[in-house]
């Protein structure tokens, strides 16, 4: 593994959080594990390869939307946690970005709030 990559370790899981892993798995019909593959690269860094996976991740949430399936991105202390990287036998180079759960949506989705556009954006007056 080289400097570049991370070498954070997550801290382990308390038990009851482990009890709790083991029952989400049956929640949903489908689990996609995003995992980023990394590799060093003169113009890719590593945080450009995590967020290659997301936009791909990304991709995959507006299909499913398009299509009528439920989907959910899970991250926290399973995707990061070595125990799970060591489940899925990944190699020292690969991290897990997140676990993106599909099924049948049990209710409709929310309406989104209208917002004002002038509290995310500003004009840059360029000289």
């Amino acid at each position: 593994m080289s400097k570049r990559q991370s070498s954070w370790k997550a801290p382990p899981l308390a038990e009851a959080l482990q009890r709790r892993t083991l029952t989400l798995p049956f929640y949903v019909p489908l689990i996609i594990v995003a995992i980023t593959h990394l590799q060093e690269h003169p113009k890719v860094s590593y945080l450009e390869q995590h967020i290659s996976t997301a936009a791909a991740v990304q991709a995959m949430f507006a299909a499913a939307y398009a299509e009528g399936v439920g989907i959910y991105w899970r991250t926290g202390p399973l995707a990061t946690n070595t125990a799970a990287a060591k489940g899925l036998r990944l190699s020292e180079s690969k991290r897990i970005d997140g676990f993106v759960y599909c099924g049948t949506m049990e209710r409709a989705h929310r309406e989104a709030p209208n917002l004002r556009l002038d509290d995310f954006f500003s004009h840059w007056d360029v000289q």
